[in-house]
């Protein structure tokens, strides 16, 4: 089940960098796309911590790896809103 979920998040995280980087969306939906970043990190955090196998483990370290890279684009987002 916890594999399923990070699966699972991590597919929608990459199908929300990909609309990102596809189209100019700006700050739209910026409140909601860092309220998903941040639970699905601290998700993947958590399931770090309370992993089983090694194949948990990895998954989760996936998904907090496409986490980051999901923040770093909110941030170059934000301050490309900022100061252009």
């Amino acid at each position: 089940m916890r594999n399923i979920i990070l699966i699972f998040l991590s597919i929608v995280n990459l199908i929300i960098i990909e609309i990102t980087l596809s189209f100019n969306t700006g700050i739209d939906y910026l409140s909601l796309r860092i309220i998903f970043v941040a639970f699905s990190l601290v998700t993947s955090v958590y399931m770090i911590l309370l992993y089983r196998t090694s194949k948990q483990l990895i998954i989760a370290l996936i998904a907090v790896f496409i986490s980051l890279i999901h923040i770093l684009l909110i941030i170059r987002i934000v301050f490309q809103a900022i100061y252009s």
